[in-house]
């Protein structure tokens, strides 16, 4: 009876360890996915942005603008950087990622971006997905803390 029972803790024990293990590996893959963002973009390599999102995916800027689809997405980030956004820099500092389900994350984001002298902070809440090895994007809502609004360019 002790051998099972010691056993059987010895099996939970591990079973444990290794789905912490998982959930941490999946926390740096997340935090990887946020970083490509930024570097992304601190990179004007807007031709790559649309590979972080999900081919549905849905973005609210800071604006209230809502776009939806990677397309979408992708295209109104490249106007952005073309345009207002010309010479900024961005800084993302995740305060928490929570695994809600083995292959959906959600990530809160403290943001910042300087850009034409100005500062811009915001928070964003992103929901990431894991479609075969990769985190993706699926959705994210960006809400201004301080700084000036700019104006959007049109879709």
């Amino acid at each position: 009876m002790r051998l099972g029972s010691l056993l059987l803790f010895i099996a939970a024990t591990a079973f444990v360890f290794a789905s912490d293990e998982r959930q941490a590996e999946n926390e740096r893959a997340v935090r990887v996915t946020l970083a490509d963002f930024v570097r992304i973009w601190n990179q004007n390599e807007m031709k790559s942005f649309g590979s972080l999102f999900t081919k549905d995916a849905s973005f609210v800027v800071i604006s209230g603008l809502h776009l939806t689809g990677r397309d979408e997405i992708a295209a109104y980030h490249l106007k952005l950087r073309a345009g207002p956004y010309g010479d900024s820099h961005l800084t993302f500092n995740p305060v928490r990622i929570r695994l809600i389900r083995p292959e959906v994350a959600i990530a809160e984001v403290e943001t910042a971006m300087t850009f034409n002298n100005n500062k811009r902070t915001s928070f964003a809440t992103v929901v990431l997905v894991r479609e075969d090895s990769h985190w993706l994007i699926t959705a994210f809502e960006n809400v201004l803390l301080s700084g000036p609004p700019v104006q959007s360019p049109a879709k």
